[in-house]
């Protein structure tokens, strides 16, 4: 199973950033604004285990995801239950480094498509989300 991960370390505490992950438009803000995102709730408001949501994109269809693992301040997991891969696996592990943290985005993944195609698609997607997460929390960690 093709694993990819993403990792940065941000001028913030780890309780700061899964705050930001925790904001109601965060998936918005972590979504690029041309894959003209549209996001629709299931259940649950924030990022508990149980919440499900279905994210569509002008370049994916349907993506459902269902959170199934939550500690606060520390991790997250989604899974998808329905889109564009035969399986997926997202862990969202926030890691304090004193003053600053370590954010650990971890994905186990089947691809319906070619697999160096979606590994170039995730490196410019968690760029992206890094980049605009690290802007926010270092903005208002000081």
């Amino acid at each position: 199973m093709p694993h990819f991960e993403y990792i940065s370390v941000i001028n913030a505490s780890a309780e700061a950033v899964f705050a930001f992950h925790e904001r109601p438009d965060a998936i918005n803000l972590l979504t690029p604004a041309f894959l003209f995102p549209q996001i629709k709730r299931l259940s649950g408001t924030g990022l508990e285990a149980g919440t499900e949501l279905i994210i569509t994109t002008g370049f994916i269809s349907h993506w459902h995801a269902r959170h199934t693992t939550y500690i606060k301040n520390k991790l997250f997991v989604d899974e998808m239950v329905e889109g564009p891969m035969k399986s997926w696996r997202h862990e969202h592990r926030f890691e304090a480094l004193g003053s600053r943290m370590r954010l650990v985005d971890s994905i186990e993944y089947v691809p319906i498509g070619p697999a160096w195609l979606v590994r170039t698609g995730l490196r410019l997607l968690f760029a992206f989300r890094h980049n605009v997460t690290r802007r926010y929390c270092e903005l208002t960690a000081h």
